[in-house]
């Protein structure tokens, strides 16, 4: 008893080519259903059928093969809900996610770039370093990545948790700059090779600014004492 075995949900999909496999010659079909063991336990299986004909050309009889899929269907269900939840992260974080080969061209940016930077996914992907940082934030970066290039060609492997984090201006689409913590990892090939890099981008263009008021304010407060101490200094020298 078929119905007893194959799950109610899914018996539409047990029964698909239940009458072609009878009738037209040389007929398969490959399905994945549930089936519910002796046990009460639901697997996930695969099945795959052929017809077989006589001497005069017409099906006589059915094979097939039975595989239990239930590892792969959950590997695929958990790796479905891993990037289900990845795509919500990524579609509504405040700060840039992305992704660089080792030529710096983008691979992946997420879709944050846009309220960030103004630029849309699309746009932002083919951009060049040099519509990415100002040019002094640039020149900076360069100068770090050869370190590390150096570093690496005279064999000093980098960790691979190992992280880099600096201070940037970018540039936006308007033309305007914003201040930027990036934070950069490798990304390793097969042979465990640098091959690119991951990072975040967090924009920090308000505590910049006030970091910058903070400054004024101290600069401010040292001239006023200075002034204090020199005018105190007059009057005594008058004393």
């Amino acid at each position: 008893r078929w119905d007893e075995i194959v799950h109610p949900d899914d018996v539409p999909i047990f029964s698909e080519g239940f009458e072609p496999i009878r009738t037209v010659p040389n007929y398969s079909i490959e399905k994945t259903y549930r089936i519910i063991r002796k046990d009460g336990e639901v697997r996930w299986v695969r099945e795959f059928i052929q017809n077989l004909c006589g001497s005069a050309g017409r099906p006589t009889s059915v094979q097939g093969i039975i595989y239990d899929v239930t590892s792969i269907r959950e590997t695929e269900e958990s790796f479905r809900k891993a990037n289900e939840r990845y795509r919500l992260l990524a579609e509504n974080v405040i700060d840039v996610i992305w992704a660089v080969d080792k030529n710096f061209h983008h691979t992946y940016i997420s879709p944050s770039v846009e309220k960030m930077r103004g630029y849309t996914v699309e746009e932002a992907m083919h951009l060049p370093l040099d519509r990415i940082f100002t040019q002094g934030s640039l020149k900076q970066m360069m100068e770090r990545l050869a370190e590390e290039t150096a570093r690496y060609e005279q064999g000093e492997i980098p960790e691979k948790n190992r992280t880099s984090t600096f201070e940037a201006e970018l540039l936006r689409k308007d033309g305007s700059t914003l201040w930027a913590e990036v934070t950069a990892s490798y990304v390793f090939d097969a042979d465990g090779s640098p091959a690119g890099f991951v990072g975040v981008t967090r924009d920090i263009t308000e505590r910049k600014k006030a970091e910058n008021e903070l400054r004024i304010s101290r600069e401010k407060l040292r001239n006023l004492h200075k002034h204090s101490e020199d005018v105190r200094e007059s009057e005594r020298a008058r004393v």
